[in-house]
C-alpha cells in the first residue's frame, strides 16, 4: 500500500493510507522511489521479483514462521497470515494480546501456533469458541520463561519436521530492550542448533551505523553540494551536521562506507540491543543460516507519533533530499516483500552461499532507509529544524496577531493613535480575528498600564 507523493508531507495523504498499489503501478512506483533515494535499486529489483514469482512464492501454507513478539507494531503477523501462513505467536500471558491475536487469524487464511499453559483445556476452549478464556491461559513472557520456550521450540511439538523462520520483534523501554534481546539471543541459539535448517529473520532501524553502497555515498555527497541557501545556514550555525559517510578499509583491502544514523535520543540501551541482533545475524549467516535483516524506513507508528516532538519533526522532513516519512502500512507490506523474497530467492543476500564484501554487509543489501544513507545532514540534527518549521507554520497566524499588537501598542503610547495600516486592516479582517487581536491589545495594555 502507498499515499501521498515523495518530496511531500506524509500526513498530507492519510486518508488515503490504505490504497493499495500493484501491477505496472507498483513498478512505476518504485521507480519513483529510487529516484528520490528513498529506497535502493537492489531494494526495488528485489521487491520486483516477488512480484514476477508471486504464484508460487505468495502460497505460504506450507511454510512456518516463529515471531517472537509477535503483535509488535513493525512485526509481519498481519501480512504472512494474510499469505496463509502458518505463525507461530510467542508473546506476553495478557488477554489484550491474545485477543487481538485470535482477532488476527480469524480474518485470515492463516492459522497459529501457540504456548498455552500445561493442564489448561484448550482444546474444548477452542471447539467451543470460548476465545476469552483461551486468551487468559494462552502466551509466555520471553524474560521469565526463556528456557521453557527454547525447548518448545527447538522440539518436535512445533511443526515437526518443517523448517522454521524464526523472527525476533520485541521491543521494550530503557534496560529491558538489551535484556529481552539477550533472552531472544539465547532461544535463537538454542533453536538453531536443534533445528539446523533454521531461517532467521529481524528488522533493522535505519537510526544506526550501517554500511551503504557507493551510489547512496556519492549521492549523500552531491545532495550536501546542492542544499538550499536556509540549510546551509542551520549547518553554518551548527543545527545541521553534514551526513559524510566514513570510509573504513577492511583486512581483505576493500574500502566501505558508513554513515552514522545513531540519534543519541534513544539512548545506548536501544543501540546496544540493535547491535547485538546484528552480531547474531552475521554469526547465524556465518554457520550457514538463511538470514534476512533488511533496513527498515522510519515509519509513522502510533507510539511515534503521538510524542508531539516527533510528530512535528517527521511533517517536514520531506524537506531535506532523499528523505521520505511513511506509514505503517506501507512499512509493513514493503519489508513483508523482502522478507518473502530473502526466504524464497536463493541469490538473495540473506543466504549464505551468496558471497559479501563483508558480513556488515548483509545490512546493506535491500534497504529501505527512507532517506536516511543519501539525506545531506545526519537523522539526529534534522529533527530540529524540521520540527521549528512545523510550530512555525502551526503558529503563524497568531504570531503575526501578536506582532501586530505590540506595533499597535508602542505606536499608541508614541503617537496616541492607531497606525493607518492596522486600521485599515481592521476593515477586511474577519470578526474573529478581530476578536483575538482586540483581546491581545487589551492584555497589552494591562500589562503596561496604559489608559
Amino acid at each position: 500500500s502507498y499515499v501521498g507523493r515523495v518530496g511531500e508531507p506524509y500526513d498530507r495523504y492519510a486518508a488515503r493510507r490504505a490504497t493499495r498499489v500493484s501491477g505496472d503501478e507498483l513498478r512505476a512506483q518504485l521507480r519513483t522511489w529510487v529516484a528520490h533515494g528513498c529506497v535502493e535499486p537492489d531494494t526495488a529489483a528485489a521487491i520486483e521479483r516477488v512480484q514476477q514469482h508471486e504464484d508460487e512464492w505468495l502460497d505460504l501454507s506450507n511454510d512456518y514462521f516463529v515471531l517472537l513478539g509477535a503483535s509488535s507494531a513493525m512485526g509481519p503477523l498481519y501480512f504472512l497470515l494474510s499469505l496463509g501462513a502458518n505463525v507461530v505467536c510467542v508473546d506476553l500471558d495478557i488477554v489484550p494480546i491474545w485477543t487481538k491475536l485470535f482477532n488476527a487469524v480469524r480474518d485470515s487464511p492463516g492459522r497459529i501456533i501457540f504456548p498455552v499453559r500445561r493442564g489448561t483445556p484448550w482444546r474444548a476452549m477452542l471447539k467451543e469458541e470460548r476465545f476469552d478464556e483461551l486468551a487468559a491461559v494462552s502466551g509466555s513472557n520471553l524474560l521469565t520463561d526463556t528456557p521453557e520456550i527454547a525447548a518448545w521450540l527447538a522440539s518436535s511439538a512445533v511443526a515437526p519436521g518443517a523448517p522454521l523462520v524464526l523472527g525476533t520483534y520485541v521491543y521494550l523501554m530503557g534496560a529491558l530492550f538489551p535484556q529481552i534481546t539477550l533472552a531472544c539471543d539465547a532461544i535463537i541459539e538454542h533453536v538453531c542448533a536443534a533445528r539446523p535448517n533454521t531461517a532467521l529473520s529481524m528488522l533493522c532501524t535505519p537510526t544506526d551505523a550501517h554500511v551503504v553502497n557507493d551510489e547512496a555515498a556519492a549521492a549523500a555527497r552531491a545532495n550536501h553540494a546542492r542544499a538550499p541557501w536556509w540549510q546551509r545556514a542551520c549547518e553554518s550555525v551548527g543545527m545541521l551536521r553534514c551526513n559524510t559517510p566514513i570510509a573504513v578499509r577492511t583486512e581483505a583491502g576493500a574500502t566501505l562506507h558508513v554513515v552514522d544514523g545513531i540519534l543519541n535520543d534513544q539512548g545506548p540501551n536501544y543501540i546496544m540491543a540493535k547491535r547485538m541482533q546484528h552480531w547474531r545475524a552475521m554469526v547465524a549467516r556465518a554457520d550457514g543460516h538463511v538470514v534476512s535483516s533488511n533496513v527498515a524506513p522510519s515509519t509513522a507508528t502510533v507510539s511515534v507519533t503521538q510524542n508531539r516532538l516527533f510528530a512535528a519533526g517527521y511533517a517536514n522532513m520531506h524537506l531535506f533530499a532523499a528523505m521520505e516519512i511513511v506509514y505503517q502500512e506501507l512499512s509493513l507490506s514493503a519489508m513483508g516483500l523482502l522478507l518473502i523474497h530473502d526466504i524464497k530467492n536463493a541469490r538473495a543476500a540473506a543466504h549464505p552461499d551468496v558471497q559479501l564484501t563483508h558480513p556488515l554487509c548483509l545490512m546493506q543489501r535491500t534497504a529501505w532507509h527512507g532517506g536516511i544513507q543519501r539525506c545531506a545532514y545526519t537523522i539526529g540534527t534534522i529533527g530540529m529544524p524540521s520540527a521549528l518549521i512545523y510550530f512555525a507554520r502551526l503558529y503563524a497566524a497568531p504570531l503575526v496577531l501578536a506582532l501586530l499588537a505590540l506595533y499597535s501598542a508602542v505606536a499608541y503610547v508614541a503617537f496616541g493613535t492607531t497606525p493607518l495600516p492596522i486600521v485599515a486592516a481592521a476593515r477586511v479582517a474577519p470578526p474573529a480575528a478581530l476578536d483575538a487581536l482586540a483581546s491581545v491589545v487589551a492584555s497589552a495594555k494591562h500589562v503596561l498600564q496604559l489608559p
